[in-house]
């Protein structure tokens, strides 16, 4: 009989954290996953990797979490934040708590499966409104009564998002794929989108190669950035399509029977932001998956990305928002319509198939033109600048659609070439106005499946901005410096620099030249930061040319 208990389930995280070779750790899990049932290996995967419902956000912060421990165990606050100073983590000090022998004797619980868990996990997130707080804190109190303390360490681990034993998204993925026998498992994770639904395909001994699912956002197809007119030419060697590069928020829209669902390239679902979009969409009264960007748009121009960002962090949207912040959707791609996959068609043919779609309102196709020579690259670049967008993104008219890969048959050109996008890793204190706030931000690249540092920043950033950043920081710190905090891989930045100059003081064996921040970028997920190639890739172009 397989062993599905939430017991195993820890003990198995135990083992994967308490070694530090990538190697093991793919054994260990690949051996784990092979034992499971599709159900209880899909919420295995998405536990893993900070997902803890497909069913939406339990919404189970802190403050419920230790409400709920309270009341089963009888810690004071002052005891357990003399814990969490002892441990540095609240996983460690719920353990603790659990496998202390003052503990209230319950007797001997009926054993958790994971199956279990993810049921109470998914009554958690639709409960919603008032009331809703002690209602999930309830599932809390009946899900902790039923675990010893390695358990527990692990369900408030998951709950907030952070398990700490190395297990990257790629490492689950290397592990799901050699205990399936499957090398493609990276390259269907891309279109699947959701680790879970592919974990189970997978226990199902599935083969057949998956096409993209309504409301499971495929990862999206990437642009390689190019220096210069001259070298797009070069890079392509014959006539391309260009479009104008938006300064907005990449989406995809997922529309089916009239319901429409927006993911940013994070994978979340933003639909709420959008409302305006959203409705010129359903009225298209036609099931299909397209790519585009939402950028703030009046009068036949674009506005200003800033004022996009006011607008998707009001958590309500009145009228005036929505006027004075009007938003349009520019469709580019399209990688299904009806029950079709167009992911391997060519591009030609897709926006063929684009032409027939009843799109209105603040809802556009893209426009596009076709160039080959730098000179025609280079005038229709200036174009787009001078009307308010950010440089051109040219693309092979015969490319396939391919989720997540910046393979080159996309290119994209802006006038500022040298910026990275960065991990923020850790943060420090400032001085003066800003001391008491965490300004300086540690980041850095990836190296493989190995972030490397690459550098510091503390200027770009608003002061409401360094505000926002301290609270979220504090909020997600894995432990405290004598200076500031170390954080986990969640907040990327798209950072601007002068040059990159070879170094020992960083990881990545790299350094940039008075870094600046030009914005944060939660359109991105950590995964999406550039890498250490890419940084040797502009530090070379550099020094060729000096």
């Amino acid at each position: 009989m397989k062993d599905e208990s939430f017991e195993r389930f820890a003990l198995t995280l135990d083992q994967v954290g308490q070694t530090s070779s990538k190697l093991e750790k793919v054994r260990f899990l690949a051996e784990y996953f092979s034992t499971l049932s599709p159900a209880a290996l899909a919420s295995a995967c998405r536990f893993i990797l900070g997902k803890e419902s497909d069913k939406g956000d339990v919404g189970v912060g802190w403050s419920t979490t230790m409400r709920a421990i309270r009341e089963l165990r009888g810690i004071r606050g002052d005891e357990m934040r003399r814990l969490y100073l002892e441990f540095g983590d609240v996983g460690s000090s719920v353990e603790k708590i659990f496998s202390s022998k003052i503990q209230i004797q319950l007797g001997k619980p009926e054993p958790l499966t994971i199956t279990d868990v993810q049921q109470v996990f998914d009554k958690m997130a639709e409960s919603t409104g008032p009331g809703s707080s002690e209602v999930k804190k309830k599932f809390l109190v009946g899900l902790y009564a039923r675990m010893d303390g390695k358990q527990a360490k692990y369900l408030t681990r998951i709950l907030n998002g952070e398990l700490r034993i190395g297990a990257t998204e790629g490492i689950v993925l290397d592990a799901l794929g050699k205990a399936f026998n499957n090398e493609e498992v990276r390259n269907w994770y891309l279109i699947v989108g959701d680790v879970g639904a592919l974990a189970a395909k997978l226990s199902r001994r599935d083969t057949s190669p998956p096409e993209p699912d309504y409301f499971r956002p495929v990862a999206f197809m990437l642009a390689l950035p190019l220096q210069d007119s001259a070298e797009v030419a070069k890079h392509f060697g014959k006539p391309v399509f260009a479009e104008y590069k938006y300064d907005g928020v990449r989406l995809q829209a997922h529309v089916k029977d009239g319901q429409v669902h927006l993911y940013s390239r994070r994978m979340e679902d933003v639909t709420r932001s959008m409302p305006d979009v959203t409705a010129s969409l359903s009225a298209a009264k036609v099931n299909m998956i397209l790519d585009g960007e939402a950028l703030a748009f009046d009068e036949g121009k674009p506005i200003s990305f800033m004022m996009l960002q006011r607008r998707l962090h009001r958590k309500n949207l009145s009228q005036d928002v929505l006027r004075a912040i009007p938003v349009h959707y520019f469709v580019f791609d399209l990688l299904k319509l009806g029950d079709s996959s167009l992911l391997g068609s060519s591009l030609s043919q897709r926006k063929n198939r684009m032409k027939s779609l009843n799109l209105e309102g603040n809802v556009r196709m893209a426009y596009h033109w076709t160039v080959a020579s730098p000179e025609e690259i280079e005038k229709l670049f200036r174009r787009s600048r001078d009307e308010g967008y950010e440089g051109l993104v040219l693309k092979d008219p015969i490319s396939a659609y391919t989720p997540g890969r910046r393979g080159g048959s996309w290119a994209k050109l802006k006038e500022e070439l040298d910026t990275l996008d960065v991990v923020v890793v850790g943060a420090e204190y400032g001085n003066g106005k800003r001391a008491g706030l965490l300004s300086d931000l540690t980041f850095a690249v990836w190296d493989d499946d190995e972030l490397k540092t690459i550098g510091k920043a503390y200027s770009g950033l608003t002061d409401d901005e360094i505000k926002n950043m301290t609270e979220l920081l504090q909020r997600i710190k894995i432990r405290e410096t004598w200076n500031g905090v170390i954080v986990p891989p969640s907040i990327v930045l798209e950072v601007a620099f002068d040059s990159i100059q070879k170094s020992t003081r960083h990881e990545s064996g790299f350094a940039l030249r008075f870094p600046r921040i030009k914005r944060v970028r939660d359109d991105k997920k950590p995964e999406d930061a550039d890498t250490v190639e890419r940084v040797r890739q502009i530090f070379g172009h550099q020094f060729s040319n000096r």
